[in-house]
């Protein structure tokens, strides 16, 4: 089975949806029970998430 790369296939969907709404827009997996953020477009809003790629966070606790 071929690999995708996660990342490079949904940046398009992800510059597109920070640009029609101007909020930032999080990618993450799902990895031991956590969300594991493996790719962030933050807005120019001044209050946003605070979160950066690599991070993770528990599963209850987003709104991935």
């Amino acid at each position: 089975m071929a690999q995708v790369d996660l990342v490079a296939a949904a940046r398009p969907y992800v510059v597109e949806l920070q640009a029609t709404f101007d909020e930032t827009v999080n990618v993450g997996i799902l990895a031991n029970g956590e969300i594991l953020y493996v790719d962030i477009l933050e807005s120019a809003q001044g209050l946003r998430m605070a979160a950066a790629v690599g991070d993770r966070n528990a599963l209850h606790s987003t709104a991935l």
